[in-house]
């Protein structure tokens, strides 16, 4: 079991699966519904998947983070920088999703851009 800063460190199949459960929900509720579900548990430094998962987002203190920083990290940074490096060298979405598998604090480079780490809720 590793932790940083008290927090048991969230294990990348769980960081899988809780992606691959955001793209199946936002699937399954035709966009409109995990959107709403998506701005709401932002707020509790979650996605979807995440919370399904038991895992959340803190900063690198240990804090969960604010609605307005989780929205930094997952829109901006996830969505709009990491679709925009994606359309010019496509490795970059892969290189990112594999990186916790190599990392000492399986963050990935979205991560390591805003200093936060995926852990277990408690």
């Amino acid at each position: 079991m590793e932790e940083r800063h008290g927090w048991e460190l969230a294990t990348y199949p769980q960081r899988v699966i809780a992606y691959l459960l955001d793209v199946a929900l936002l699937i399954l509720t035709l966009f409109i519904g995990y959107l709403i579900w998506w701005l709401l548990v932002l707020g509790r430094a979650q996605t979807p998947g995440k919370q399904i998962v038991g895992i959340q987002v803190v900063n690198d203190t240990g804090e969960p983070l604010t609605w307005g920083y989780m929205f930094l990290r997952e829109f901006v940074i996830k969505f709009l920088l990491g679709g925009f490096l994606s359309s010019f060298a496509g490795i970059y979405f892969v290189v990112d999703h594999i990186w916790p598998l190599f990392d000492d604090d399986r963050q990935a480079i979205h991560d390591k851009m805003v200093n936060t780490l995926v852990v277990k809720k408690r």
